[in-house]
């Protein structure tokens, strides 16, 4: 039951690999790549992909690696790019890129009760064998108790160094989406319902 749970979710996480933006007199050919953990989610019928605002700041151009192993050149856009909003969505150079991908879909209900177990998949990082692939991991959580203003609508989960990471009830429905650990919490998070993930935080919370 949880390998068929993963095979039809698993095409929902994905990775964003980039470079982050350096001074100009830094020859870009020598930064190492970044990796950031993004969510391929429906929304409004269309399948987008999104990444914690914090992990991308600055970055434009970026490449998006599906979970068949594909990799898919975008962007970001720096004009509505800010850190008040604590997704951003990234757009692949072709319209049709995403055509015949399997989206997560969000839940219909309230955000998860505190105790409500989440689930998400992610591929293992480091070295693998040549001509291998990394067998994908399901991890297991809970639901927290809701964070305290300003940032209320988002809710601690059990979980740390899952920024990007979407978390499913046990439906394979979004529940919420890891933003960024609490820090100097080990294993704690704020996670972000679908009110929270495309609107701007209080600026008091900034």
């Amino acid at each position: 039951m949880q390998a068929a749970f993963v095979r039809d979710h698993a095409p929902g996480f994905v990775r964003i690999h980039y470079t982050p933006p350096m001074p100009t007199e830094v020859d870009q050919r020598f930064q190492p790549k970044h990796t950031a953990l993004g969510a391929l989610v429906e929304i409004e019928g269309k399948a987008r992909v999104l990444a914690p605002s914090h992990r991308i700041a600055g970055v434009e151009k970026a490449e998006l690696e599906l979970a068949d192993g594909r990799r898919v050149s975008g962007a970001f856009d720096p004009a509505i790019a800010t850190a008040s909003i604590p997704f951003q969505e990234f757009k692949t150079e072709r319209e049709d890129a995403l055509k015949g991908v399997k989206t997560l879909k969000w839940t219909d209900g309230k955000p998860p009760e505190e105790g409500t177990l989440l689930w998400a998949i992610e591929w293992p990082l480091g070295q693998q064998l040549p001509n291998s692939r990394a067998q994908p991991i399901l991890i297991r959580t809970s639901a927290g108790v809701s964070v305290e203003p300003p940032l209320e609508r988002f809710l601690y989960v059990g979980l740390g160094r899952a920024d990007g990471l979407a978390l499913l009830n046990h439906e394979g429905l979004v529940q919420c989406l890891v933003f960024r650990s609490v820090p100097g919490i080990e294993n704690k998070s704020l996670c972000a319902p679908q009110n929270a993930v495309l609107t701007p935080m209080n600026r008091s919370a900034q």
